[in-house]
């Protein structure tokens, strides 16, 4: 959560805020609990029923000034809670990239022949036998790079998104 939230800032996204992740379903708990894991080593997954595992009971931490802080325990199993979350989290993440398609600083330039041809052979590091073999067959690759299919990342991204939130839904008998 903390790695992707942070990830959106390198890409232009929109940012996204504790807040904002606070009103995705289970959002507020998976912070708070976060928190209370890494910087107390709180065991938040304490409870285990009939194969399942709970959070038995409310969190009460202090924040970095000292402040109390009270974690409101979810109610029904870990597993629940946390497709619940994923799945609102994956949308969220999914409605910040979108303005991103297309986005030529994210996908990068197509390759240029003479470019590579210029980081190839021009190049101390790359063996002679190399550079003679891009040479004789500059032409295929230019052929290649021509016809290879566009590549967009924040398309990609969207996509795989789009198939962990079908999971959580399949997983949790939605639609």
């Amino acid at each position: 959560m903390q790695s992707l939230k942070d990830a959106l800032k390198t890409t232009g996204a929109e940012p996204l805020s504790w807040g904002q992740i606070a009103q995705i379903p289970h959002g507020e708990f998976m912070a708070k609990s976060r928190n209370a894991m890494t910087h107390d080593g709180n065991p938040v997954i304490n409870a285990w029923v009939d194969g399942r595992y709970f959070v038995a009971n409310d969190i009460s931490r202090y924040g970095p000034k000292g402040e109390p802080i009270e974690i409101i325990r979810p109610q029904g199993d870990v597993r629940t809670i946390c497709l619940t979350f994923a799945n609102g989290f994956c949308s969220t993440l999914s409605d910040r990239l979108q303005p991103l398609i297309g986005n030529y600083q994210i996908s990068g330039a197509n390759f240029d022949v003479e470019e590579i041809e210029i980081a190839v052979c021009g190049s101390d590091l790359i063996p002679p036998d190399v550079k003679a073999l891009f040479t004789a067959n500059k032409e295929q690759f230019r052929k290649s790079i021509v016809d290879a299919p566009s590549f967009d990342p924040v398309v990609k991204a969207i996509d795989e998104l789009k198939e962990i939130r079908k999971y959580c839904k399949l997983a949790l008998g939605q639609s």
